[in-house]
Formats: C-alpha cells, sequence, structure tokens
C-alpha cells in the first residue's frame, strides 16, 4: 500500500511525465481539429493552412514542450518561458482586435460596463448577506449566554 502511495507520488512529481501528457493532449486536439478538414477532401495545402490559422497556440505549445524534454531546452527554460510569454502576449493583443472589429467598440464596452455593473451588484449581496450573518451571530451569542447563565443558575442551587 505504502509503496503504491510512493509510485503515484512520484508520478505526480515527475515533470516528464506531466510533459508527456500535455505534448498527447496537444496533438490531440491538433488532430481532432484537422479531422474536419481531411473529411472534406481539402487538399494538403488547404489543411496546412487550416492548421496554422487555427492552431497556432497549440503549435506553439508544441514549440514550447518538447524541447522541455531535452537538456537544452531544460538548461534554457528561463527564456522558453519568456518565449511563450511574448508570444501569448501579442495573441492576446490580436484577440481583443479581432474582438473590437468583430463586434465594435460600443457594444463590447456595454458589454464591460454590464459586467462591472453585475460585480457591482454580486458584491452588494454578498455585503448584505455577510451583514445578515453577522446579526445572526451576534443573537445567537446572546442567546447562548442567556443559556449559560441559566445553566449556571440551575447548577449552583
Amino acid at each position: 500500500m505504502k509503496n503504491e502511495k510512493e509510485q503515484l507520488k512520484a508520478w505526480y512529481d515527475s515533470p516528464s511525465s506531466i510533459i508527456n501528457l500535455l505534448i498527447l493532449f496537444t496533438v490531440i486536439i491538433i488532430v481532432l481539429s484537422q479531422a474536419f478538414a481531411v473529411n472534406n477532401s481539402l487538399s494538403a495545402e488547404e489543411i496546412f493552412r487550416s492548421l496554422l490559422n487555427h492552431n497556432i497556440l497549440y503549435l506553439i505549445g508544441l514549440i514550447y514542450f518538447i524541447p522541455l524534454k531535452t537538456k537544452s531546452g531544460r538548461k534554457y527554460f528561463n527564456y522558453l518561458n519568456i518565449f511563450l510569454i511574448i508570444i501569448y502576449f501579442i495573441f492576446a493583443v490580436a484577440a481583443v482586435l479581432t474582438m473590437v472589429q468583430s463586434f465594435g467598440i460600443t457594444s463590447l464596452i456595454s458589454f464591460i460596463i454590464n459586467i462591472i455593473f453585475l460585480i457591482s451588484r454580486l458584491l452588494q449581496k454578498m455585503i448584505h448577506i455577510t451583514t445578515l450573518m453577522q446579526r445572526l451571530i451576534q443573537i445567537y451569542q446572546k442567546e447562548l449566554q442567556k443559556i449559560l447563565q441559566h445553566l449556571v443558575r440551575l447548577d449552583s442551587m
């Protein structure tokens, strides 16, 4: 039993197995996303273009995780992280610009304002619930004190 727990802990603590799983899941996502292109009998060039257009973040993830399996990848791990952060930042900016282009700035601002109002309403409700809970606690404390006083009186008799 103890040996099984140690093996399980070693498996979870092993970065190699986690990286293998991440690489496997990334490849599965890319392959499944391209099944549509293959089923529609697209040419190899169109499939490759579709792969680059729709799965570029997954491919970058593969470019990130595969070198981690090598000695040089582990040596330059910090540089790989910086590379990945820069790439994700570029994609985040591109995603925001795409949203602005697709939906228009007024609808996005309206959406952001509605989200802010929703969050403020939720916070107000949470504050209200918190104050109610504090009042209930005070009431229960007073009632407990009365019960304790009554028990002390009964005990002293």
